[in-house]
């Protein structure tokens, strides 16, 4: 709807990237105006991407860095307990293992609700001694 004064407004969707915003104003007698102007959005979209351990490895240490990233307004948990993340989505931390196989359940939760998970399997082999 247009105010008293011309002016209106809409928002719009815009998909991470470029975008093209075309607006068309028409009159009562049949007239028409066209305008478009590209946009550019720098939102990053909601993710979860874990980068350490790979999926279905094999590892002598107990000890094992689980790093990734997700959102920068997210919640991640792994296994149920809150892990931190730095103001870019960065999260690591370190799990300890039982000899075998090892589930990980990594879910993030961005600010309007939505969850993103996956799982990890990495089977622990002590060093033969």
């Amino acid at each position: 709807m247009v105010d008293s004064r011309g002016g209106f407004r809409a928002e719009v969707s815009l998909e991470q990237g470029e975008n093209l915003v075309e607006v068309t104003a028409s009159s009562e007698d049949g007239a028409r105006s066209y305008i478009s102007r590209r946009v550019t959005s720098l939102a990053s979209p909601f993710l979860l991407l874990i980068t350490e351990p790979e999926n279905q490895s094999v590892v002598s240490s107990s000890r094992l860095p689980l790093s990734g990233r997700t959102g920068p307004n997210a919640i991640i948990s792994i296994n149920g307990r809150s892990a931190p993340i730095d103001r870019f989505g960065y999260f690591s931390t370190t799990m300890l293992l039982v000899e075998g196989p090892n589930f990980i359940d990594v879910v993030a939760t961005n600010d309007d609700g939505q969850t993103l998970s996956e799982v990890v399997a990495v089977i622990y082999r002590p060093p033969s001694e």
